[in-house]
């Protein structure tokens, strides 16, 4: 038994570690979490976009009764953390928290991020100076029309930069999920397959890409 349990313990050793066994075409890497993640990623910043948007402009150009309790309540996600409200959503949409799929991962990312993109449009637009978009009004545009041919043009940059900041961070949380929830040899091909370099590049290229658009509207 002993001689036996030596054997398949050397054997074991023998075996190449997943990256070895990637590098050397032993083993395919698996690119569906980094796909995954990257379309949580992208679906809950653009949802987040478009509804920090509408809400920033809202809270610019109105004054109405609740508008405190209306910005309270849209910096309330920045208080909780993505576990929780992930698995509220998953609750809310499917009845049972290990009902979690992207789907709903892509649900609870947009009003996890909808703080940051709102308050960034929000800061955007109260900086710009209502010259342009007096003067659009007086000629009979509408306030939709305003808003898409005057008012996001002269402000877009920084709201991109908040958007893709919150698209790297998005895509990275549900890439933490991803390895959290994984177990055994699933974590660890995870660990030494594309997901966590890719996920780099990816924040790398967000921190870019922010700090070129927030230099370039500062200029203007």
């Amino acid at each position: 038994m002993a001689l036996a349990g030596f054997e398949v313990r050397r054997r074991q050793a023998r075996r190449p570690a997943p990256l070895a066994a990637i590098i050397d075409g032993r083993m395919t890497a698996d690119w569906s979490p980094l796909w995954i993640s990257l379309r949580v990623g992208g679906l809950g910043a653009a949802g987040s976009l478009a509804l920090g948007l509408w809400l920033a402009w809202l809270l610019a150009t109105r004054e109405f009764r609740g508008r405190s309790a209306l910005e309270a309540a849209a910096e309330f996600p920045l208080v909780l953390p993505p576990l929780i409200l992930g698995t509220y959503f998953a609750f809310a949409l499917a009845g049972r928290p290990d009902g979690f799929t992207w789907p709903i991962a892509a649900v609870a990312a947009a009003v996890s991020a909808l703080p940051a993109t709102a308050r960034a449009a929000g800061v955007a637009f109260e900086r710009l100076q209502r010259d342009y978009e007096n003067a659009a009004r007086s000629l009979g545009a509408s306030g939709w029309r305003v808003f898409w041919r005057v008012t996001a043009p002269l402000a877009y940059r920084p709201i991109l930069a908040a958007a893709s900041l919150a698209f790297a961070r998005l895509a990275a949380e549900y890439a933490v999920t991803i390895l959290v929830v994984a177990q055994g040899a699933a974590r660890r091909g995870l660990l030494a397959g594309p997901l966590l370099p890719a996920m780099a590049m990816v924040a790398l290229a967000a921190l870019y890409i922010a700090n070129r658009l927030e230099r370039r509207q500062a200029r203007v």
